[in-house]
C-alpha cells in the first residue's frame, strides 16, 4: 500500500464513515423502571448526594494549591525558554566553529 492509498483510506475513515447511532431496544417504561430501582438502592443504602459545603479553610487551601500550581507552571515555562535559548546558542556556536 503506497502513501496515496494509505491517505485515501485514512481520509475515508475520518470523513466517509458515518457514526453509528445507538437505538435502544428497551422501551421507555423499562428504562424508567431500571432508574427507579437504582434510586431505591441508593435510598436504602442511605447514600444521598450531599452538596459539598465550601468553608473558608477549604477555599484558602484551594487558593494556595492554585498559586502553587501557577508558580510551578511558570517555572516550567521559564525552564523551557532557557533550554530553547541554550539550544539556539549551541547551534550558533557550532555553525560559527565549522
Amino acid at each position: 500500500m503506497n502513501f496515496y492509498e494509505y491517505m485515501g483510506k485514512k481520509l475515508h475513515f475520518m470523513f466517509g464513515n458515518r457514526a453509528l447511532t445507538y437505538v435502544s431496544t428497551e422501551g421507555e417504561p423499562a428504562i424508567k423502571q431500571l432508574e427507579a430501582e437504582q434510586n431505591e438502592q441508593v435510598k436504602k443504602k442511605g447514600r444521598k448526594a450531599e452538596p459539598e459545603t465550601v468553608t473558608a479553610d477549604s477555599a484558602v487551601k484551594k487558593q494556595e494549591e492554585f498559586e502553587a500550581m501557577k508558580k510551578k507552571t511558570r517555572n516550567m515555562l521559564l525552564g523551557l525558554v532557557a533550554v530553547v535559548v541554550a539550544a539556539a546558542a549551541g547551534i550558533a556556536a557550532y555553525k560559527a566553529m565549522h
